[in-house]
């Protein structure tokens, strides 16, 4: 039932703008000059940016493509590829020009009657996400289109209580920037230790990838009708992407037929994204340390399934693969141009150099340390993540009505 005052709205019905960025300006990126935001700049557990893993392009005098996407306080930024439906909010005039890519669309909302932070906030509440979920027009490549966004419908209240619902929930955000900061203060300290101690100054061992594992894909022949109502559980690219473990909590479902020829996972298998936006991301690593059945893979993704445990151990697997040496390595196996991608049949030449057994048992113990001090602040951040996400379901329906 609607809350009294409130009423539903599309994105198309709040005076909105919406486009997304350019193709093909891969050409203009750079060292330094004007921020360039991507999907991996948005998160799902908050509305402001991600600036920690920030790329720059330099455009040419004169452009005017930049105009169209050139960011502005109050912009809404929502992710159309891939991992569809992040929300990032402009909470202020960028110090520096900045624009998106082409996998970001732009909502600029030209209403009196509208908190642009409010919806920002609705449209990452999680009744809205599975709303947007519903609209992915791509199939098993998930893709929303600038119609599709503008589709996408909300419960609006009166603007006092707009306004009075995105403060609350901007303290909370507050509240979880300040924990995002400590990890990134212990994690920077892991990353100094793991590329020192996982490069041997005289390996025990040294080949390629193709002498050590064997390759296989992710899902295939799937359609987006696959992806709703499922039952088994599968490895997202962006679980891949973001952590060195795999995370099984990340899991999302799939219908799978029984009989239905497609690779699972086991224990000791490295998986690697097979594409990205820029040539430094592709081919992130994630090593399953647990034991499931029958979980798959995306198919933005493959795995290499190691043929046994006595030259490589999966825990030292881990840390090795995203160390700064081989990840060198990999960036340059990477091809394409406005998306670069990463073959399996390349990655089995990866060159790998790596010390004895009981040194790699040793090294993953004093990193797995590390990384649990990461754990540890991270757990609490998912647990503020959960309590904003539960006064979100509160605040974003009405059920709990604020006081102006």
């Amino acid at each position: 039932m609607m809350p009294s005052g409130w009423e539903i709205k599309s994105i198309g019905g709040l005076d909105a703008y919406v486009t997304s960025g350019s193709r093909g300006w891969a050409a203009y990126y750079s060292g330094s000059g004007d921020r360039f935001i991507r999907i991996t700049n948005l998160r799902r557990d908050n509305i402001n940016l991600d600036c920690s893993d920030m790329k720059f392009v330099s455009l040419p005098s004169g452009s005017q493509e930049g105009l169209r996407t050139r960011l502005q306080t109050g912009d809404i930024l929502v992710s159309i590829t891939a991992d569809l439906g992040i929300v990032g909010y402009i909470r202020s005039e960028p110090k520096v020009p900045s624009y998106i890519n082409q996998h970001i669309a732009l909502v600029r909302i030209d209403s009196k009657d509208i908190h642009k932070e409010f919806i920002a906030h609705q449209l990452s509440s999680p009744q809205v996400q599975k709303r947007i979920q519903k609209l992915n027009d791509s199939g098993s490549k998930a893709g929303l289109s600038l119609d599709s966004i503008r589709n996408v419908e909300m419960e609006i209240p009166p603007l006092n209580e707009q306004e009075k619902i995105a403060k609350i929930l901007s303290t909370w955000d507050e509240a979880i920037e300040k924990l995002k900061e400590i990890v990134r203060l212990k994690s920077a300290h892991y990353t100094y230790m793991r590329d020192l101690l996982t490069n041997p100054l005289v390996p025990k061992w040294s080949g390629v990838l193709n002498d050590l594992a064997k390759g296989y894909n992710g899902l295939s022949g799937k359609n987006k009708n696959d992806f709703i109502g499922g039952d088994k559980r599968f490895i997202t690219y962006n679980s891949v992407f973001r952590k060195p473990r795999v995370d099984f909590e990340m899991c999302e479902l799939v219908s799978v037929s029984d009989g239905e020829k497609q690779n699972k996972v086991v224990l000791g298998d490295i998986i690697f994204t097979g594409s990205s936006e820029t040539p430094d991301e592709v081919g992130m690593s994630s090593v399953i340390l647990d034991t499931h059945d029958a979980v798959y893979l995306n198919s933005f993704c493959f795995g290499f399934r190691l043929n046994n445990f006595e030259v490589l151990i999966p825990e030292f697997a881990l840390h090795y693969f995203r160390s700064k040496k081989i990840r060198s390595q990999i960036v340059k196996l990477g091809q394409g141009a406005t998306r670069y991608n990463l073959s399996r049949e390349r990655m089995t030449q990866l060159k790998i150099s790596i010390p004895s057994k009981n040194e790699q048992k040793m090294i993953s113990n004093v990193l797995d340390g590390l990384l649990q001090e990461v754990g540890t602040i991270e757990k609490i951040l998912a647990a503020y993540s959960r309590q904003k996400q539960g006064l979100m379901q509160q605040l974003l329906t009405g059920k709990k009505r604020v006081k102006v």
